[in-house]
């Protein structure tokens, strides 16, 4: 592989983002999807306000970020449940980098447990019975019109951006990569999860890189195939019984 397509910002997010789905023991394919995710929705931190409220790395309205507060939501009665959340500042710290890889990671995990046991034969009205967006996700997911391919990490882009026509469009990015940069974090993933590699100085998330990175070298220019966010993107999902 030559030179990388990603800059050197993008190349930094990448790899914290990788680093903190490998410490929550997502898969080295899941922990893949949470860095092209981000590549897609901000162009790995290049990009990171949209239209309305949407806005950070992966781009979460207001709305969505709100419902999520209740979707995670911390209980002492169930320490061991949501346990990442204790005291997270859901009003204060929606932009924040740290703040959204920890919410899209939980998304992620869920989204996961849903599409396998969906995959298992469970009934979907009983699956999404208190998440109405969640069954409207899977039904234009499974529905041949929509011709969105049967993968999980499309199920979960789809979940994520509620749009058929995004995720379609970034599915043919990602298998086309015209610019290599899908590839590029493939490399990055097959770098951070090899047994070897020593986690960098972001970590433990605890810094905002959009801000901590901001004055890094190439960080104005952004792959050509970056998508914009639809007014849609990312409606208000709630809880999944039994996630």
């Amino acid at each position: 592989m030559g030179r990388s397509p990603l800059n050197r910002n993008q190349t930094r997010n990448a790899r914290y983002i990788l680093e903190r789905a490998q410490q929550a023991g997502l898969s080295k394919d899941d922990g893949y999807t949470a860095a092209w995710f981000a590549f897609a929705e901000s162009s790995l931190g290049e990009k990171l306000n949209g239209r309305g409220t949407i806005s950070g790395m992966y781009h979460y309205t207001q709305g969505a970020w709100d419902t999520r507060a209740g979707t995670y939501k911390y209980d002492p009665k169930e320490p061991d449940r949501n346990s990442r959340f204790k005291g997270f500042p859901w009003k204060t710290n929606k932009d924040q980098t740290s703040a959204q890889v920890t919410v899209l990671l939980a998304d992620l995990e869920r989204y996961r447990k849903e599409f396998d046991r969906l995959m298992d034969g469970t009934d979907p009205e009983t699956l999404f019975r208190k998440d109405p967006q969640g069954l409207k996700a899977w039904e234009r997911f499974i529905d041949p019109a929509n011709d969105v391919p049967f993968t999980f990490e499309d199920y979960a882009y789809l979940r994520h951006n509620t749009s058929v026509d995004q995720t379609k469009r970034v599915n043919g990015l990602r298998t086309g990569d015209p610019d290599g940069a899908y590839e590029a974090i493939r490399e990055e993933t097959n770098i951070v999860y090899n047994p070897g590699y020593e986690p960098g100085q972001y970590s433990t998330g605890s810094k905002d890189l959009s801000e901590g990175l901001a004055g890094l070298p190439g960080t104005t220019t952004s792959p050509a195939n970056i998508i914009r966010s639809d007014e849609d993107e990312d409606q208000y999902f709630g809880p999944s019984p039994g996630m």
